[in-house]
């Protein structure tokens, strides 16, 4: 697939993309549901915001768009996101070890 609209943000982000983004929230929101069973209500209804953040997070680093449109890598690069936020205090300093 070409993708050469307008960038939304001087890189290869395009308001076209949101198909594509939509696919790919839909991804998380399977992989955050399958990996976490007999949970509480409460973290249930946090799921679509985590995904959606998750995904953000994902669309904003990418360095190319079929980096973040690949399947193949999705699992891979969401363990790495969670990875790198678990790092991170809810302040947003660096938790020490």
């Amino acid at each position: 697939m070409q993708h050469d609209k307008a960038p939304l943000t001087g890189r290869w982000q395009a308001n076209d993309d949101m198909p594509h983004r939509k696919k790919i929230l839909s991804r998380i929101l399977v992989y955050l549901r399958q990996h976490r069973r007999n949970v509480r209500p409460e973290w249930i209804k946090k799921v679509p915001l985590m995904a959606q953040r998750l995904e953000d997070t994902l669309y904003r680093d990418a360095a190319s768009f079929a980096e973040y449109n690949d399947m193949n890598t999705l699992r891979t690069r969401l363990q790495a996101l969670a990875s790198r936020l678990s790092h991170i205090a809810p302040s947003g300093r660096r938790q020490s070890a």
